[in-house]
């Protein structure tokens, strides 16, 4: 059966269901979604919805264009400059709607497009929409078939459509009362007719036969839905509710799958061809690819009556494919596709091989011969048997096999292969091993590490054995995996491939298959002296030797199968040029010799490009750099398209050249991104290849890292005539900050010899005002000495006055002497005392006559006098005497001086003038 690969809505992103399906000029696949407008290129999956979201019904591709139709609305996508899909609908805006749902879309060869709704059909050519409904003849299906459209009518009969008329061609009744849902071209120029549950009809020149073949009953009871041819051959037939049958031109049945052998989903909504001739198949929920354009199949067991188990061995004779799995041995009629269980052998089966007439199975209790359905246990062989060669050295042939303790060596005696001895020495369980050309055996132990074995010439006994726990360059032990390739012993532990040197005698890292196999080796199987395939843990490499290096051939990935691979050991089976791949209830098979030649060409193209900012956001460019002029920033994200829908292992080489840089890189996937990008002008060229380094493709794309304005050359001057100006006036300010710090260097030099002239001058001044103190203080005592010598000479005077008066009255002296003596003491002595006085007074009490009549202008110097002697606190007696006044003229000085200096009553003078400043 073909091989299948199942899309869930949760790869697509879409909705559950998908209506239709296309593929455009590039190869591109698209998928009518619930969602909106699905494609896909074989990696990567994109959604494009509908304005309004609404339900992509029917696609149809028509170059460049993807012509979409829906509720209401028909029109088509188109991408943009930035890869994107932009939709224009083409819906007349005056035609009145009849509820119409576009399901179909064909293409005429004279190139009108139809869009087909279940009550109106659209014709548009050359930008032109003509609407036509008939609510007497409304379709149901278009058939673009042989340059013509063939109509079946809803409810009614089958028709061509012809110069926008319905011709009739077949009354309903004659296929059963039933719908047409499928048009295919037949051999001859007939025509058959698929129904949805009366089978097949054969319709040429204007007669309609009844189409027989082997699954009619299945077509009546499903239900058919869609139909479609795959070559000249094949019938590929959609169902509701049983999935997919495939006939040949003869009606015979040549596979069938549903959910039950691994489709998706059992409703067909639609099937379509795509140019590599596999089946893609739009279900009631999800996608399915039917892979029937590659040379691979599988052998696929879910129908059997019980599970067959992982494969771990097979081996074809005479047209039965003998198959060991850790359940049993099976027997398969490859003809009859018959599968019966191989007798006795229960359990696990590490491998079946076959040596001449004799077919050993490796069983796990024990070596049987397997004879037909049957099988017996080989004498001797007491235990499990794991692995088994053919050994030819020392002039004899044997057969060398290991088990989980012993080595074990078969004979061959009257024609047959017969137990001879177990080999001393040696008890091990081994997995796998080979031979090299010396004779040595290289043995795998079950776990791990690796036994080097000698054996002696009559095969009795091992003579030397050495165990490597790990492999050069590693401390690790692991298990290891021996390969023969092309005579050469091989190892593998998983990372690297080692071989033994017989001239270092030691092992050694072997880098010949390090273009062809990174790790992850599980074992190899010649196929003639330079080709072999190998395993690994991506899948299965045909490898050829051209005699200078090893190139691979194919590659099929382990994935492709759907099934889950044998990873043990030997997990290939080759059989002239077809070689089998053991899975877990199923064999993959490659036939190298179906004629298969991939010759579709597909463009390699850019879908995407774009830069990413500082939050990690894409900003889209233009995919065609022959529009306009790109500019990116300092990365660069190219999205590029090679339609990969068999897993090819294809190849990407990238190459960067431009502003110094020549990067080359490749990959498996079609995207690349580069960053750090200097600034200046880019070349970048991608190329596919396929394994064997056949280019497929190539494209160019030109782009720049322009510099910013605020770092182009202009810009560049610019900021050289800045730097010269702010170099000059940080100069200028260097130099006048230079000359203002020395300027402040000399004022404070200026300020600190004036500061010491003024403590100088204050320290002067202190001497000054201490000298005056000192004056002042003599003053005052003069002043006071001044003043109480005048109290003496008044009281002597006044002596002199009492002693003259009493004279006076004796009669001793003249009336006119006396009084003229008397004058001349009073004016002298008084005159002169004030003058003293006042000078001194005023010297000590600072300005206090000035002070006092500035403030009290109306003062006379007698007032001025008699304050001074209030300021000098002498009491009332003194101050009659030094005025010559009564006390109460005293009393009444005093009284005068309040109101003229206006001092409350409670108020002191003389405090009030010892206070006064």
């Amino acid at each position: 059966m073909p091989i299948v690969t199942n899309f869930a809505p949760s790869k697509y992103n879409g909705d559950l269901q998908n209506w239709s399906c296309t593929q455009d000029v590039y190869g591109r696949m698209f998928f009518g979604n619930n969602k909106g407008l699905l494609s896909f290129d074989g990696y990567n999956w994109t959604l494009t919805p509908m304005p309004g979201n609404g339900v992509v019904r029917s696609v149809m591709a028509d170059g460049k264009r993807i012509y979409a139709g829906a509720y209401t609305d028909f029109g088509y996508f188109e991408q943009n400059l930035y890869g994107q899909y932009v939709y224009t609908s083409l819906w007349p805006k005056n035609y009145k709607a009849h509820n119409d749902e576009i399901w179909n879309i064909i293409k005429t060869p004279n190139g009108h497009v139809y869009f087909q709704s279940f009550c109106s059909w659209f014709d548009y050519y050359k930008g032109k929409i003509t609407s036509h409904f008939d609510s007497k003849n409304m379709p149901l299906y278009f058939f673009s078939l042989n340059k013509e459209i063939y109509v079946q009518m809803i409810n009614g009969d089958f028709y061509l459509l012809r110069n926008n008329k319905f011709v009739h061609l077949l009354d309903r009744k004659s296929y059963g009362d039933d719908n047409v849902v499928a048009a295919l071209p037949y051999s001859n120029n007939r025509i058959l007719l698929l129904t949805e549950h009366n089978g097949i009809f054969l319709f040429s020149k204007g007669k309609l036969t009844k189409w027989r073949t082997k699954i009619d009953n299945d077509l009546m009871k499903y239900q058919v839905n869609r139909g479609v041819i795959l070559g000249q051959s094949t019938i590929i037939i959609g169902t509701i509710s049983n999935g997919i049958y495939a006939i040949d031109n003869n009606g015979r049945s040549k596979w069938h799958y549903n959910m039950e052998n691994r489709l998706y989903d059992n409703t067909v909504l639609r099937l379509f061809i795509d140019r590599e001739n596999n089946i893609w198949a739009a279900l009631d929920i999800g996608i399915s690819l039917i892979h029937t354009g590659i040379p691979l199949t599988i052998l696929r067991t879910d129908n059997f009556n019980q599970p067959i188990g992982m494969v771990y061995g097979m081996s074809i004779v005479n047209n039965n494919a003998y198959i060991g799995t850790n359940l049993s041995v099976w027997r398969y009629d490859i003809a009859k596709g018959i599968i019966n269980q191989v007798k006795k052998t229960d359990g696990q089966n590490w491998y079946v091989a076959r040596f001449g007439n004799d077919i050993f199975a490796g069983n796990n209790l024990g070596t049987r011969v397997i004879n037909g359905n049957e099988s017996v246990k080989m004498p001797g062989a007491i235990n499990g048997s794991t692995s088994i060669r053919e050994y030819s050295y020392y002039g004899q042939t044997a057969l060398i096999e290991s088990s989980y303790s012993f080595f074990r060596i078969y004979r061959k005696v009257g024609g047959k292969w017969i137990f001879s001895n177990s080999l001393t020495g040696f008890s091990m369980p081994i997995s796998e091993f080979e031979i090299d050309n010396s004779g040595v055996i290289w043995a795998a132990q079950m776990s791990k590490g690796l036994f080097k074995i000698e054996l002696s010439k009559d095969l009795k006994r091992i003579v030397h054995w050495h165990y490597y726990k790990s492999m050069p360059g590693t401390v690790y032990s692991v298990k290891m995996h021996v390969l023969n390739i092309r005579g050469r012993v091989i190892f593998s532990d998983g990372y690297k491939l080692y071989t033994y040197d017989d001239i270092q005698k030691r092992i050694i890292e072997y880098h010949e298959l390090d273009n062809i196999c990174k790790k992850g080796v599980i074992s190899a199987i010649n196929i003639d002296n330079n080709t072999f395939w190998i395993a690994d843990e991506n899948g299965y490499s045909k490898v050829h030797f051209n005699g200078h290096r090893y190139d691979t051939e194919v590659f099929i990935p382990s994935t492709i199968f759907g099934l889950e691979c044998n990873t043990s050991s030997n997990p290939i089976y080759v059989n002239g040029n077809d070689a089998f791949f053991f899975m877990n209830n199923g064999i993959g098979c490659y036939r190298s010799n179906s004629g298969y030649i991939n010759n579709t060409k597909y463009i390699l193209k850019i879908t995407k490009v774009g830069n990413y900012d500082s939050d990690n956001k894409l900003h889209l460019l233009s995919c065609n750099d022959e529009e306009e002029s790109i500019s990116t920033n300092d990365n660069i994200s190219i999205a590029l398209s090679y339609p990969n829908y068999n897993n090819e292992k294809y190849i990407f080489k990238y190459k960067l050249e431009g502003s110094g840089t020549n990067i080359n890189s490749q990959s498996e996937s079609p995207n690349v991104v580069y960053n750090s990008l200097n600034y200046g002008d880019y070349k970048f060229t991608a190329t596919v290849c396929s394994v064997s380094g056949k280019v497929l493709g190539q494209t160019v794309y030109r782009f720049s890292h322009n510099r910013p304005l605020l770092l182009s050359w202009v810009a560049f001057i610019f900021y050289a005539i800045l730097l010269y100006i702010i170099i000059h006036i940080y100069i200028n300010w260097r130099s006048n900050k230079l000359i203002h710090i020395n300027q402040e260097k000399a004022n404070d030099e200026l300020m600190r010899k004036s500061l010491k002239v003024l403590e100088q001058e204050q320290i002067i001044a202190q001497q000054q005002k201490l000298l005056l103190e000192n004056e002042i203080e003599v003053k005052g005592k003069e002043m006071a000495s001044l003043a109480l010598a005048n109290v003496a000479r008044k009281n002597s005077v006044e002596a002199i006055k009492d002693a003259l008066r009493e004279k006076e009255r004796t009669g001793s002296l003249s009336r006119r002497d006396i009084d003229r003596m008397l004058s001349m003491i009073d004016n002298n002595d008084t005159d002169q005392f004030w003058s003293v006085f006042q000078n001194n007074f005023d010297l000590i009490h600072k300005n206090f006559f000035r002070n006092l009549h500035k403030k009290y202008p109306n003062l006379t110097p007698s007032d001025l006098r008699f304050c001074a002697l209030l300021r000098l606190n002498l009491n009332t007696k003194d101050i009659a005497r030094f005025t010559n006044l009564t006390i109460r003229g005293v009393e009444g000085a005093r009284y005068r001086l309040r109101k003229k200096m206006d001092i409350a009553a409670d108020k002191s003078l003389t405090d009030f003038l010892i206070e006064f400043e």
